[in-house]
Parts: structure tokens; sequence; C-alpha cells
């Protein structure tokens, strides 16, 4: 289990200020993050292709997704089935 982490949104924006520029974080969730890699004050560059003006930027696929995540989140690789609970 996690601890419930709450960060000031404005800190995680001027993390990622090169790509806010361009990209409305309207799809980011309210104005405090709980349990969300955001929280943990990561840039977009840690999960999405850094990309140059005028190129659509590419996200993981599911499976891409899964392996990021499972670099943390062992336990997940080790038994499937936590992962499908997880998702419930």
């Amino acid at each position: 289990v996690h601890d419930k982490v709450f960060l000031d949104p404005s800190t995680i924006l001027k993390a990622n200020s090169q790509c806010v520029d361009c990209h409305a974080p309207t799809q980011l969730r309210e104005s405090n993050w709980t349990h969300d890699v955001h929280a943990k004050n990561l840039t977009c560059s840690n999960c999405h292709d850094v990309h140059a003006a005028k190129t659509k930027a590419l996200s993981y696929d599911r499976k891409q997704l899964i392996k990021q995540c499972v670099d943390c989140h062992s336990q997940f690789a080790a038994e499937p089935e936590l992962a499908k609970e997880e998702e419930r």
C-alpha cells in the first residue's frame, strides 16, 4: 500500500514547462494528485517520447506501459494475478 501524496500541480507543471507550452494539461487529474506518477514529480519524458515541434508525440502502448510499471512494481511481473486485481 502506498502512502497518499499531495503535490501542488504548479510544481509538476514547472518541471514539464517545455511540454505544457504546447500540450494543455487538461488530461491531468484535479488540482492535487494522489497515488499517481505525477505525485512523484516525474517529468513527461519519463513516460512519453520527447519529440520535435510539430511532430506527434508517441505514448506507450499497453504492453510498454505495463513493462514500465513493473520496473518499480515487480510484484506484478512475478504475480500477474495481482495486476488483474489492481485493475478492478
